[in-house]
């Protein structure tokens, strides 16, 4: 019987051990994945509120969106805009993705390669009220249509982001005004393909631009 229980006591020593030790083989993955994926450069900016309130500027012209009630309207006339375009404007820049850092907006030559200049880049402020919520600097597209390199709150560092950015904020007022319900209608289906595609080609290409835009980095160097 003693030698029962010193069996049983051994054996449940032995499981106690191998909980402790997986938990802690656990703890160091979770810890290796953290740092891996700090490393990686990809980040999610997310905007903390509603915004009701966007301003469009390039060189050409100045766009300012305002929300009233269920209902989004554009220009000092207040004429109403297509709602879903407007929306994707708002997704696009609520929620950024970035994949890498790749230069500082000090190198003048990183402002004109990324064309961030003033005369080149889209400026974007996203507002509640009064309040601020995001501005981003859209410099061009990267090689892969989708991506495009920007600057976040005016900080100094310049991102490569997914979400072809470049090209669904590179808009008219024209393009804004809503003609009929048809029209939106089929702008809806419309943006739908082609958000459908642009997860398609981020998803399978982002590790690829992530290679080209480190020898960018270099050459800015």
């Amino acid at each position: 019987m003693i030698q029962g229980l010193l069996s049983e006591g051994k054996g449940m020593r032995t499981r106690k051990l191998f909980l402790i030790i997986a938990d802690a083989f656990l703890l160091v993955v979770l810890i290796l994945n953290a740092v891996i994926s700090s490393k990686s450069g990809i980040k999610n900016f997310e905007i903390k509120g509603d915004v009701n309130i966007l301003e469009i500027s390039t060189s050409q012209e100045e766009i300012l969106l305002t929300k009233e009630g269920d209902s989004w309207l554009v220009g000092d006339d207040k004429v109403l805009a297509k709602s879903y375009t407007v929306e994707n404007l708002i997704n696009a820049i609520s929620s950024i993705k970035v994949l890498d850092k790749v230069s500082k907006t000090s190198s003048t030559n990183a402002l004109e390669n990324y064309e961030l200049t003033e005369t080149s880049a889209i400026k974007v402020t996203a507002k509640k009220d009064d309040k601020v919520l995001r501005t981003i600097l859209i410099g061009k597209n990267s090689n892969i249509y989708s991506q495009s390199f920007i600057t976040i709150d005016d900080k100094n560092d310049i991102y490569l982001a997914t979400g072809a950015l470049r090209s669904k904020f590179n808009i008219s007022l024209e393009e804004l005004i809503q003609n009929d319900v048809e029209d939106d209608d089929s702008s809806n289906e419309a943006t739908l393909d082609m958000e459908a595609l642009d997860g398609t080609l981020e998803t399978s290409l982002d590790e690829e631009v992530l290679e080209e835009t480190s020898l960018q980095e270099e050459s800015d160097d």
